[in-house]
């Protein structure tokens, strides 16, 4: 990484002196975050939870682990900046190492009459060694089939309560895959499928499966009231419960009045959802803070789980992070902050706040422009805004 800093310092973690470079040109930094691993190590229960926090996706506040993992400056502080939203520094580059892409690759959707059925194959499905186990509920497959063509005709009928399981394989070669695409059928052929499995090689329907897993926000977006901002949000279960989190997280959207269509990182218990509020109203906005106080009461007391799971903190969560991670790591947190950010000019009020309502404040309407609808549904996602008439308006 190329880093710079809120002093104005740039360190390139590729240099073989980066580390001496980095305790040179901010000795307070380093020294505070030697200080902070070894309280950290010190407090055994401390220790303890940040270890459990992170053995499940986990985005929610700085990455704790980093004083964990590494016990130089440098290295300590190049792991907290990952994910840290611009609070602690600046990536000028980043250098990353990939995986080689597999020889072949298939796909297919596993669809069942429940979430619990879907939920109950993924272990199964992650011992054959499958890359990807997506589950999508019934209403997000029927947005989608309204909204994308070639899409089953089964899915514009499911009963609320199905689910589906989008699973792919890769391999070395299509022999290989041969025997993967056996091994999961006779690992479903007793549950109560909905369709056959119809297993896919072709490069073309893979990608049209991936954008329907991937498109959800989209959808939402598309098919949203206009005038409703779009918030997407992903939280966390412990995987072993996933079933039971993602019939809970249903019915709180249910309770409140959001679309129930969620799509989830089964095997790792990662449940991502979108909603719509209308940021402008008044009781729409109160609406929406019912919704984030009942959802961190059902993440954190009942399943502690993560508000965050891959989606950075932001401004929606910010004000959650202490109950999340508790007076002790919250201050962690701060002093982190405090060190890389003494004046605290990185985007103030992201991953951490002292204002508890900063989510339902300062906020954006989202009008309607001149009855062009495609304009009014922007998502804001930025895929296509090299191509937007809006991208050079000052």
């Amino acid at each position: 990484m190329t880093l710079v800093l809120a002093s104005g310092t740039v360190i390139d973690t590729a240099q073989l002196d980066a580390e001496a470079a980095f305790m040179r040109a901010e000795p307070n930094l380093a020294q505070g975050l030697l200080k902070l691993r070894a309280e950290l190590i010190a407090d055994r229960a401390l220790a303890d939870r940040v270890r459990h926090k992170f053995a499940i996706r986990n985005t929610t506040g700085y990455r704790l682990d980093a004083l964990l993992d590494a016990d130089t400056p440098l290295e300590i502080f190049r792991r907290l900046v990952v994910g840290s939203e611009g609070t602690l520094a600046f990536m000028g580059e980043v250098v990353i190492n990939t995986l080689p892409a597999p020889g072949a690759t298939c796909v297919t959707w596993i669809s069942l009459p429940s979430i619990d059925e879907a939920v109950a194959l993924v272990p199964g499905l992650v011992s054959l060694g499958a890359e990807a186990v997506e589950l999508m509920v019934a209403p997000a497959l029927e947005a989608a089939a309204q909204a994308f063509p070639g899409t089953p005709e089964y899915w514009r009928t499911l009963d609320p309560k199905a689910a589906a399981l989008l699973v792919e394989f890769a391999a070395a070669d299509d022999a290989a895959l041969d025997q993967a695409e056996a091994a999961a059928r006779a690992l479903v052929a007793g549950s109560n499928l909905l369709h056959p499995l119809d297993f896919t090689r072709e490069a073309e329907a893979i990608e049209i499966d991936w954008r329907i897993r991937e498109g959800l926000l989209g959808i939402v977006g598309k098919l949203r009231p206009e005038g409703t901002a779009v918030v997407n949000e992903d939280v966390c279960f412990p995987p072993a419960r996933i079933a039971e989190g993602a019939h809970d997280l249903q019915a709180l959207l249910i309770k409140h009045g959001f679309l129930a269509g969620v799509a989830v990182h089964a095997a790792f218990g990662n449940l991502h959802f979108t909603l719509t509020p209308r940021l402008d109203d008044p009781a729409d906005l109160k609406r929406y803070g019912r919704f984030m106080d009942d959802l961190v009461e059902l993440v954190i007391d009942k399943y502690d789980g993560s508000l965050k799971a891959e989606h950075g903190t932001g401004r929606n969560m910010a004000p959650f992070v202490r109950r999340e991670w508790g007076d002790k790591a919250t201050e962690m947190m701060w002093r982190i902050k405090k060190l890389a950010d003494p004046q605290g000019v990185l985007a103030p009020d992201s991953v951490l706040s002292r204002d508890d309502g900063i989510h339902l404040r300062r906020l954006k309407s989202t009008p309607t422009i001149e009855n062009i609808s495609d304009a009014t549904h922007c998502i804001e996602c930025g895929f296509c805004e090299p191509v937007c008439p809006s991208r050079n308006v000052a």
